[in-house]
């Protein structure tokens, strides 16, 4: 099964599309909110996702895609963020104003986290939040989170549109484009 936030399903339907299926994706209602889903029932996708990490329940085994083609890695990044990943417009608390951008990628496998961090040489180091046993890498700066995102984005086709639509306001707003 694959599970997305509610207000996202469409990401879910345009996947289907893509694919040529004719499943249908469903709102479920869960402890955390609404979800949209679509089961997968190819032994050929499950198998061929297993390749790359992404295996049943993963939220815990989840392993950094190091066979997948370079050329792929953003966009494997991309989905990855689209799912486990924030940006956000950190507030100056001196001056009351919009000052600087931040993106964090949140997980419960140490392993993809501490891989994810090598592999992006960020500034930043790994941290744990024990309640909700995840790991937690924060990127701070317009240079830095500007550098990754415009990477992120760069001839991209397929993203969660929300999430481009809040980085690229952003800029505008912090006349950074």
């Amino acid at each position: 099964r694959i599970s997305i936030a509610s207000k996202d399903i469409y990401h879910i339907c345009r996947w289907l599309n893509i694919l040529g299926s004719t499943r249908k994706a469903e709102i479920k209602k869960t402890p955390y909110g609404d979800l949209g889903t679509v089961r997968v029932s190819s032994q050929k996708m499950v198998t061929d996702l297993e390749k790359y990490g992404i295996v049943k329940n993963k939220t815990f085994f989840l392993k950094f895609p190091w066979k997948l083609d370079s050329e792929m890695i953003r966009h494997y990044i991309r989905g990855y963020f689209d799912g486990d990943g924030c940006f956000y417009v950190q507030k100056d608390r001196r001056k009351g104003r919009k000052s600087s951008l931040g993106l964090c990628f949140v997980c419960a496998s140490y392993s993809f986290i501490d891989d994810l961090h090598k592999y992006f040489k960020f500034s930043s180091k790994i941290r744990k939040d024990k309640k909700w046993r995840t790991y937690h890498i924060d990127v701070k700066g317009n240079i830095q989170v500007k550098i990754f995102m415009d990477w992120l984005y760069k001839d991209a086709s397929i993203f969660l549109e929300r999430k481009r639509e809040k980085y690229l306001k952003a800029l505008k707003d912090l006349n950074l484009e």
